[in-house]
């Protein structure tokens, strides 16, 4: 009887290497080898050859030194009446307690905590309802927004808040936000944090969770310039506004101006003919009456 052991094969140099470039890239190569622990100048050249190989075999990028992000979701948003709701509750199901149960798709699902939110699944987008109308449409990768819709539309019809006749007259939901993960080297601590402190101004909200321990993931919910954009044409239409009622009032009192010069002509006019008549009728009286005649 012969006993044979197996015994695991410790990873090379050359895989440990690979395995950092491959989930990392952006990393400067001397950071490479102070994560592995191994000397720098006994390996930087070995470090180089391996990034080098991997580009040229474009499993890596070109780019060197930066950080890349991916695209994590898109955010969409809607509405839908509060009687709509209340008929997307009545059929959906309970929470399950087993948070690692799998998460039911096509069906509503009530969430269990306090703000009375429903979630709907499918394959390729999550819709959440509040009892207020709002309506919010994630999706990874980049659908269009016929897509959206069309996952929008048959969450409500499944859930009976809609018919597909109403479905029809849908309108298409407003891309509020994206969702971008950028990787980095070091896993973050605390395990979940957030920065909201540039949401306000530029409408990016930065955090790091369970779902990605190795990266920081921002939410972009507009362009930094779009709200000081949305300020100055905000600003301009209403000074735009003031001109136009100042031009308006203006024109009013003008043709009120002009309406009372006419009755002004009018009355110079009737006023001049009278006095003609008058002068008419007065040379009339005082011309001398002839003699008369005799005849013999």
């Amino acid at each position: 009887m012969t006993l044979r052991v197996t015994v695991a094969k410790k990873p090379s140099l050359k895989d440990a290497i690979d395995g950092l470039l491959l989930r990392y890239p952006a990393q400067p190569n001397r950071k490479i080898a102070e994560i592995l622990g191994i000397d720098w100048k006994r390996h930087s050249h070995y470090i180089r050859n391996r990034r080098y190989i991997l580009r040229k075999r474009g499993l890596i990028s070109d780019t060197y030194g930066r950080v890349h992000w991916t695209l994590h979701r898109l955010r969409f948003t809607s509405r839908i009446d509060p009687d709509q709701y209340v008929t997307l509750a009545a059929r959906a199901l309970p929470a399950s307690t087993d948070r690692r149960a799998t998460k039911p798709v096509g069906v509503w699902v009530r969430s269990g905590n306090r703000n009375r939110q429903l979630t709907f699944r499918s394959e390729h987008a999550k819709v959440t309802a509040w009892p207020t109308g709002r309506v919010q449409v994630f999706s990874t990768g980049l659908p269009s927004l016929e897509l959206i819709r069309d996952e929008l539309r048959a969450a409500l019809v499944l859930g009976g808040a809609i018919t597909v006749e109403q479905g029809e007259q849908l309108p298409f939901p407003e891309p509020v936000a994206d969702h971008r993960v950028f990787p980095v080297p070091i896993k973050t601590a605390p395990p979940s944090w957030k920065i909201p402190h540039y949401r306000e101004s530029l409408g990016l909200t930065i955090l790091g969770d369970q779902s990605h321990p190795d990266a920081i993931e921002v939410i972009e919910e507009s362009p930094s310039w779009l709200k000081v954009k949305l300020a100055s044409e905000d600003r301009l239409a209403k000074h735009i506004q003031a001109q136009t009622e100042v031009v308006s009032k203006l024109t009013e009192q003008l043709a009120l101006h002009l309406e009372v010069q006419k009755q002004q002509a009018l009355g110079l006019t009737e006023l001049r003919d009278a006095v003609r008549e008058l002068s008419r009728v007065i040379s009339r009286l005082e011309q001398p009456k002839g003699e008369p005649e005799y005849r013999g």
